[in-house]
């Protein structure tokens, strides 16, 4: 009889451990689908969906009224500045209905006293947002030529009984971007 009592063995050594396979549950691609899919409809809404931006040469109507603002403004005149602005329009933070040292009378006659003029520089980017219209106007205004600083005017224009009118407006500085207290 042949004894193995004593026989040990040795493991054996193999070649290099195949690489174990790591899938991702079948969920994990799925959710990556929707997500690639949600983002590209997001991108594409944005980009042509609701607010599209539009020429001023095909809407003459705004290309007018931006026309009509700034010769209200530089001709120093209050009344035609509310006649062009709705009943609770906010100007560079200032609502229509403020008195004394904040009121639109006070800032025109400041105007004109330090003699502020207002330049339209291009074209405005003009963007309709569904009931409103939005409108970016860079400018060059200041007391004299050589102190002409550029301002980026923001306006959102509404409807009033069929006509444009400014609803708010703010300036901000060109270079900077910071809201300007005017």
């Amino acid at each position: 009889m042949t004894s193995t009592q004593g026989l040990r063995t040795e493991p054996q050594e193999s070649g290099p451990a195949a690489p174990q396979s790591r899938r991702l549950p079948w969920w994990a691609g799925a959710l990556a689908l929707v997500l690639a899919v949600a983002v590209g409809a997001g991108i594409g809404f944005l980009a042509s969906g609701r607010a599209s931006a539009t020429s001023p040469a095909t809407d003459p109507e705004v290309e007018q009224f931006v026309d009509d603002l700034f010769a209200a403004w530089n001709a120093y005149d209050a009344d035609a500045i509310r006649a062009i602005a709705t009943d609770d329009a906010v100007l560079n933070t200032r609502d229509l209905t403020a008195t004394g040292a904040l009121s639109l009378e006070t800032r025109v006659d400041n105007y004109r006293a330090d003699g502020v003029s207002l330049e339209r520089v291009g074209d405005p980017i003009v963007s309709d947002v569904g009931n409103a219209i939005d409108v970016a106007q860079l400018l060059r205004g200041g007391i004299s030529e050589g102190n002409q600083g550029k301002t980026i005017l923001v306006l959102r224009l509404v409807r009033d009984d069929g006509t444009l009118k400014v609803a708010w407006s703010r300036a901000y500085d060109y270079s900077t971007w910071r809201p300007l207290g005017l």
